[in-house]
């Protein structure tokens, strides 16, 4: 698929154009596959695909066979960018809303949880975490800890202290352990 032109094998185990993995020969061998239609999908001059026809020895595909195979190939060509272009404009709707429908709460409340609480959630949302917390420090105690989060609390953290040239994250009992930070740079 390389050069981007439909492959016609009336035997894929004898053609020399033909390159097969160990184990694809062997499943071949072991069927009464041997002729192969191959077309590629292409989107933006990219191969992203084949449409691949197969059929028993003997079979002798025409041209017609091939015009056909690149015409249906050409549709599903559309229809895969047309499937990711719809992804694409759904992500930034979705986006959209999200900040939006921030925006929104953060005019018409000075409930400070509640805000708080949504940004938590559109950060989770967004990004596609389970899991997103705010954390705020402690000036007296140089500590942080969650003050409000959104989404699945089974990944809980709930306390970061910060020491000169480290920064430990208890993590389900767990200490994590970072030494990338400098005295200056506390988090």
């Amino acid at each position: 698929m390389a050069e981007r032109r439909a492959v016609v094998s009336n035997d894929v185990l004898l053609d020399p154009r033909v390159s097969l993995a160990p184990e694809v020969r062997v499943h071949v061998e072991q069927t009464a596959v041997r002729a192969v239609l191959a077309v590629p999908l292409t989107v933006s001059e990219q191969v992203v695909g084949v449409l691949a026809l197969v059929d028993g020895a003997g079979r002798l595909f025409s041209a017609e066979d091939v015009q056909l195979a690149r015409a249906l190939a050409d549709q599903a060509s559309v229809a895969l960018e047309n499937a990711r272009l719809y992804a694409d404009a759904e992500q930034r709707r979705l986006e959209s809303d999200t900040l939006s429908g921030l925006v929104r709460t953060i005019s018409a409340t000075l409930d400070l949880a509640a805000v708080m609480r949504h940004v938590a959630g559109a950060a989770r949302e967004l990004c596609g975490s389970d899991l997103a917390h705010i954390l705020l420090r402690d000036p007296e105690t140089d500590t942080m800890s969650t003050q409000y989060r959104a989404g699945n609390t089974m990944a809980d953290v709930t306390r970061i202290l910060s020491a000169i040239g480290a920064v430990q994250m208890l993590v389900y009992g767990w200490l994590w352990h970072e030494s990338r930070y400098g005295p200056g740079d506390r988090p």
